[in-house]
């Protein structure tokens, strides 16, 4: 029976460990994520190293950490990544992937190498994106993570699959966002920020503007085309649809905002404020 091992935190590491549960194998979990360990009947599959058994595979999904060449030349490792490599390696890859307004959208499972997402393509799983949230994305991955996974792996022990090798040349790179990532930039057009305000959907952190020295998370908006020349950054209307404030070719219309710290709403407001 084969040793295999579970490495990662959050939703992907659960998705794997779910597929992977139900088959006849030793299944083995090395995790901080503590509802992940909730799934795990026996503490004697919990693992606190690559090494702590003798692992056929070693199945990594959500793991940060950069593995180091001692573990990659002692055990085999892939990884679950979400994006069509070599497109996007790196972190909060189907967040970018939105904000660059890719089309198609996927997720990769690839041998690991000693560099970040550069390993042979084990398989590779595409869809069409139709404005869907990165939550939405996330999730749809999961899913089919949790539903093929197994019969992947299995055929890939078994030597069914022979994984090909990526082209550099087509490869982009990306980085972990931080809380300034988010902020919405007002000479940006109408359609790079409905891409951010859909890439930028929970557990993420909101897109936001500034007001006041504040940060407002934007909860509900729309976007309005409209070419006439103004200056960007002002609040050029206000009513029941929200604030109306002038981008690049049109307005970002914001109807609600969040803040932890203060209770915003339209009538904290002026038309002519600079933001």
């Amino acid at each position: 029976m084969k040793n295999i091992c579970i490495a990662g935190d959050g939703w992907g590491a659960i998705s794997a460990y779910k597929a992977m549960k139900s088959e006849r194998i030793n299944l083995f979990l090395l995790t901080r994520d503590e509802e992940l360990k909730k799934l795990v009947d026996n503490n004697e599959m919990l693992v606190d190293s690559f090494n702590a058994k003798n692992f056929d595979l070693i199945i990594c999904s959500g793991y940060k950490p950069i593995i180091n060449n001692r573990d990659l030349a002692e055990n085999k490792f892939v990884n679950i990544h979400y994006s069509l490599l070599p497109k996007y390696r790196g972190m909060h890859s189907v967040v970018w992937a939105i904000i660059n307004g890719e089309k198609k959208l996927g997720y990769t499972i690839h041998e690991v190498n000693e560099n970040i997402d550069d390993g042979d393509i084990v398989y590779q799983h595409c869809i069409d994106y139709d404005c869907q949230t990165a939550t939405e994305v996330v999730e749809t991955f999961n899913d089919h993570v949790e539903n093929n996974l197994a019969n992947i792996i299995i055929k890939y022990l078994n030597g069914n699959i022979s994984p090909i090798p990526q082209n550099k040349s087509e490869a982009s790179w990306v980085c972990k966002r931080n809380l300034s990532d988010c902020k919405v930039g007002f000479d940006w057009s109408v359609e790079r920020i409905s891409r951010f305000l859909k890439a930028l959907s929970p557990p993420y952190p909101r897109a936001y503007i500034e007001y006041e020295e504040k940060k407002l998370f934007i909860v509900e908006a729309k976007l309005v085309k409209s070419e006439n020349l103004m200056t960007t950054g002002r609040i050029v209307n206000i009513d029941s649809d929200g604030i109306w404030i002038k981008v690049l070719d049109g307005y970002l219309v914001v109807s609600k905002f969040h803040n932890d710290e203060v209770n915003f709403n339209i009538e904290t407001f002026k038309i002519g404020t600079r933001l």
